[in-house]
């Protein structure tokens, strides 16, 4: 008996981080009404860090792999990675877009239909009732919807990576499929494991010693033509990440003296070159706070951030940096090469606010 399926593409969107019972209800149910499910992983271009990305986009895909290997050899689901836009909503809704009519239009050429158009198809979207899938479906009204009931309205990956990475890790059958645990159980003995649990254990402690804020920092972001600088983090909270210089403000200093005063903390440019600060004052190019409730792990940061743009015809080569405090590297970062891959927490959706131009 032939299915019959009131849906052309069905699209998920979704971080599944990890993959779990809830997550393969979703796409379960979108397959008894959609001739192909298109899965979108989010956040795929993040660095891996405890709360955006514990896991690597391939890393998903593996787990979806597992799950799903016969309705991904037939074509029946397709996965796609989906990158964040951050501080760009406008971006992310018509990147989001472009990702599902391109991952149709390949579909299309492998079943001989090259010549059809994306938009002759009916598309909805796939997610919980009507008040969690909502944020989606108001940007994307072009889109029928399917919406499922909250059969596990409780279960968050949140709360399986709270119990996951650890030291003594637990996984639940409650919230976990069988291969899926079979995979964590793997994952554990990978050094990925060890660099998530001990940024948690870096983020808890900070909590513990400092609190939850709301905080005020101050930031540097110092670009010379093509390229920006950044620090190579030191610290437990993404270590090894790039970030821009900064730090803490401190009582009686005002914002801009707190980010001047961290910018030559941790990379040395007033101290080992005398005069540099009165010129890169003078190239003083903008300025925006970075305030959102959940930017950090550790709390509420708001980031003061302070853009100096050097001239191109600046001789950056006679100036000197050394990595102290919080960094354990400094460089010059071609912005081309550059992204969220590598950058610590918001700190290149920070940049493209700045330089809206620049990829995503």
């Amino acid at each position: 008996m032939t299915a019959s399926y009131d849906i052309d593409f069905a699209v998920f969107i979704g971080r599944m981080r990890p993959p779990h019972l809830a997550h393969e209800f979703i796409i379960n149910e979108a397959l008894k009404r959609a001739k192909c499910l298109i899965v979108l992983v989010g956040s795929a271009n993040r660095a891996r860090s405890y709360m955006n990305s514990a896991f690597s986009f391939p890393e998903v895909s593996a787990i979806l792999e597992m799950l799903y290997k016969h309705q991904i050899s037939t074509k029946r689901i397709i996965i796609k990675p989906l990158p964040d836009y951050i501080y760009d909503e406008a971006g992310w809704i018509a990147n989001t877009k472009l990702v599902v009519n391109n991952a149709i239009t390949e579909h299309l050429v492998t079943e001989g239909k090259a010549h059809h158009d994306p938009s002759d198809y009916k598309i909805a979207l796939a997610g919980f009732g009507k008040d969690s899938s909502s944020y989606y479906l108001k940007r994307f009204p072009e889109w029928d919807s399917i919406q499922v009931g909250k059969q596990f309205a409780l279960l968050s990956a949140c709360h399986i990576r709270e119990a996951f990475f650890q030291r003594v890790p637990q996984t639940s059958a409650f919230g976990l499929s069988p291969k899926v645990i079979e995979y964590l159980h793997s994952f554990m003995h990978r050094d990925e494991f060890v660099y998530v649990v001990r940024e948690r254990e870096a983020i808890e402690k900070n909590i513990k010693d400092y609190g939850l804020g709301p905080f005020n920092a101050g930031d540097i972001i110092l670009t010379h033509a093509d390229k920006v600088l950044t620090i190579t983090r030191n610290g437990g909270v993404g270590y090894g990440l790039e970030a821009f210089p900064g730090g803490m403000h401190n009582l009686g200093e005002t914002l801009n003296a707190c980010a001047l005063r961290e910018f030559d903390e941790e990379a040395s440019a007033f101290r080992l070159n005398p005069g540099f600060k009165e010129v890169m004052l003078s190239h003083f190019a903008g300025y925006r706070h970075f305030d959102a409730p959940n930017r950090d792990p550790r709390g509420q940061y708001i980031s003061h951030t302070y853009h100096y743009a050097l001239p191109d015809d600046f001789p950056i080569h006679e100036i000197k940096f050394e990595a102290r405090d919080d960094a354990k590297a400094i460089k010059w970062n071609p912005i081309a090469k550059w992204g969220h891959e590598t950058a610590f927490l918001d700190h290149y959706g920070m940049l493209r606010t700045f330089l809206p131009h620049i990829h995503a």
